[in-house]
Formats: C-alpha cells, structure tokens, sequence
C-alpha cells in the first residue's frame, strides 16, 4: 500500500474489494482473493468496521438534525484503521510498523456506518 493519499489503504481496500475475483466470509473477516495480491491459500484478510453510530435524530416539528460528534467518531474510526493498515505510530507509537510483509496481515476496512438516530432497536 504505497500511496500516500489521505487514507489511501481504505482506498486501496475498496478497489481491491472491487476487482477481487471472488469475497468470503470466514467469521469477522472477509477473505479477499484477487490474483494478484493474494493466492488461492493466502487470501487478504480484511476485518470490515461497521459502527453503528447516532448520525442524525428527530428535532422539532419532525426536521432531521446532525448529532453532535458522531461524524467526529466515523473520522477517527478512519484514521484508527489507516494506521494500523499502514503501521503509522504517529498518535499510538505501538502500531509503528505493524504493516508489512512479514508483520500482522490483517487489514481494516470502513465498509458502511449505520446512522442509529439514536434508536434503541437497531
């Protein structure tokens, strides 16, 4: 993952997604082959984030209204798995290096956030 693109291993997770010739599930982790970076026995393990996170709420006389935060939470969720994809210690010095040919072969990816208007039944 060598571009050097605000969160450019998400980016790069997306099209691999994209072109992959076949996606697996196996528990949490999404087992991605595409012919290139991965074999038939080692597939790229991708362990989707999917927050579930109040985005917006009902306000007055039925408008929508932002809440507060949460968008700040889906950025910091982003960056959090950029880092640990590229082992970028700059804020968590332990996850310097994590990424990389012979390091940890897990990669995060933020496939959907699911908007919970603060609803307890989601």
């Amino acid at each position: 993952m060598s571009n050097n693109n605000v969160l450019s291993s998400l980016l790069e997770l997306e099209e691999l997604r994209t072109s992959a010739t076949s996606v697996t599930r196996n528990g949490n982790l999404d087992l991605v082959h595409d012919g290139v970076s991965s074999t038939e026995t080692n597939p790229v393990l991708v362990c989707n984030l999917a927050p579930l996170l109040p985005l917006s709420y009902g306000g007055a006389y039925g408008t929508i209204r932002n809440f507060a935060g949460s968008h700040e939470a889906i950025s910091a969720i982003a960056l959090a798995a950029h880092h640990l994809n590229v082992g970028d210690g700059s804020v968590v010095p332990v996850v310097a290096n994590l990424a990389g040919k012979d390091s940890c072969p897990l990669r995060f990816g933020l496939m959907e956030v699911t908007d919970t208007g603060l609803s307890e039944s989601i």
